[in-house]
């Protein structure tokens, strides 16, 4: 059994980290499209198999305009990609990333303010590795 001290230690220690990451946290949410930050996280956005074209316009106009309203000063898009796609198509998370960036800015969101990170296929969520739920850009709030 593991010693009630150090789980207490340990849970403390996650308290306090967890108390500090919320001081700096933005809490935006919205009923109307599902746009749901929990700490700096917005739900991703999804993609089709080896496509960077994104069919959720109203959704990322949504989202634009709520870290617009709540300036949001730094936000980061991290471009997802299966690995079937690295296969066949190995640019196009980056290309996801540069789309959402794009759009985002087509309504006013500050395109310095993007920063854009493609790692491919190094952070499934599915572990199979083909699953769409890899096919994905997250949108990361750095700065609020």
């Amino acid at each position: 059994m593991k010693d009630p001290l150090n789980i207490l230690i340990l849970f403390l220690f996650w308290s306090y980290s967890f108390a500090q990451t919320a001081k700096e946290v933005v809490n935006i949410t919205s009923s109307e499209e599902s746009v749901l930050v929990i700490d700096n996280y917005i739900d991703p956005l999804f993609f089709s198999l080896n496509s960077s074209d994104y069919l959720n316009i109203p959704l990322i106009e949504k989202t634009t305009d709520i870290l617009v309203q709540h300036h949001v000063k730094q936000i980061r898009l991290t471009g997802h990609c299966s690995d079937a796609e690295l296969k066949t198509h190995p640019t196009v998370s980056l290309e996801r990333a540069t789309k959402i960036k794009n759009l985002m800015k087509s309504f006013g969101y500050d395109p310095n303010s993007i920063e854009i990170k493609d790692v491919k296929n190094t952070q499934p969520v599915e572990w199979t590795g083909n699953n769409e739920e890899n096919q994905r850009v997250e949108i990361i709030i750095l700065k609020a």
